[in-house]
């Protein structure tokens, strides 16, 4: 028996979960932007003692460390 028309279910036509979805745009959302890479130019020549703790935040927020960020994404 097939569902009716209005159920939803929990896939995808490309066959991937929601939950898979949503970590793919969770792991994309949090990667720097043009702003961020912005804002630690600025941060760098204007106000170098907030670079450390603006790495560090950032790697927070990503959940990875901070040597990792600064191998990855400077």
């Amino acid at each position: 028996m097939e569902a009716p028309k209005h159920c939803t279910t929990n896939s995808t036509p490309s066959g991937k979960l929601l939950t898979e979805q949503k970590q793919d745009y969770e792991m994309m959302s949090s990667l720097p932007t043009k702003l961020w890479y912005q804002t630690l130019a600025v941060m760098q020549e204007d106000a170098p003692e907030l670079v450390d703790d603006y790495l560090e935040s950032t790697a927070a927020k990503m959940e990875i460390t901070v040597d990792y960020l600064m191998e990855e994404f400077l």
